[in-house]
């Protein structure tokens, strides 16, 4: 196992919400929800979380600077409402997506570049990006892309407890995006009883999606009827894609 909260941190407990891997298993990414803090952690064997150790940690991401006059909109100025609560990082370490929970502002997914690649310490808010998430995510909770940075997927911890699918005009870029919709998990036929979604996953060919489950420590897994979408209607056209 990896150490998250160690003195070597100089944080304690980390109250981790999220992590990522680089895309070639060395680097470790996990956020804190409390301070709204990013680490990382390198591996000396990818994908083994028991050689990894501590490299830097940012400073709160909980700023002006970088929370407002984005397309996402602004946040609340108030850093106990405002929980940064999943991240995303694109394939080349070139950008990373913050997904935050603010209880006195929108929910909100921002942008950001990282002028050196998975160096989160260098990120700078893309201003003409970002998606504000009213009236579409409740206590947005995880994030993930669809294989080809072409969607993302949101999952609601509040309200209706769903998934919401996005569709962006270009890979890994929030500043032309569709909201195509949101399922409600409990709805689903085997899934009443997934009232605490928390992380989610999809399979390699993205028919599969799995969805955690709070108090029971479970995974719940679902199958689709096409690779990454939830959504009536919105399977790729069979000349772009014939997995069904």
């Amino acid at each position: 196992r990896c150490e998250l909260g160690s003195g070597s941190t100089g944080h304690d407990e980390i109250s981790a919400h999220d992590l990522e891997f680089s895309n070639d298993g060395m680097k470790l990414f996990t956020s804190d929800k409390t301070g709204d803090i990013l680490f990382r952690f390198d591996l000396t064997s990818p994908y083994d979380v028991s050689t990894c150790t501590y490299v830097y940690q940012t400073t709160t991401v909980d700023t002006t600077a970088l929370q407002d006059d984005s397309n996402a909109g602004d946040s609340s100025g108030n850093t106990t409402n405002n929980r940064l609560q999943g991240f995303e990082i694109n394939e080349d370490g070139t950008k990373l997506f913050l997904l935050f929970h603010d209880t006195g502002a929108s929910p909100r997914l921002h942008e950001y570049s990282l002028s050196t690649p998975f160096d989160l310490r260098t990120l700078s808010l893309t201003k003409t990006a970002g998606i504000p998430l009213t009236g579409h995510a409740s206590n947005p909770n995880t994030m993930r892309f669809s294989n080809n940075g072409k969607r993302i997927f949101v999952v609601s911890h509040g309200g209706d407890l769903n998934v919401t699918q996005i569709s962006l005009g270009s890979a890994y870029d929030t500043s032309s995006f569709t909201i195509d919709g949101s399922v409600q998990l409990t709805s689903i036929s085997g899934a009443s009883g997934l009232d605490q979604p928390r992380g989610i996953s999809f399979s390699s060919s993205g028919l599969k999606m799995y969805i955690g489950h709070d108090t029971t420590s479970s995974i719940f897994e679902f199958n689709l009827v096409c690779p990454f979408n939830i959504i009536s209607g919105k399977c790729p056209s069979i000349t772009e894609n014939s997995d069904r």
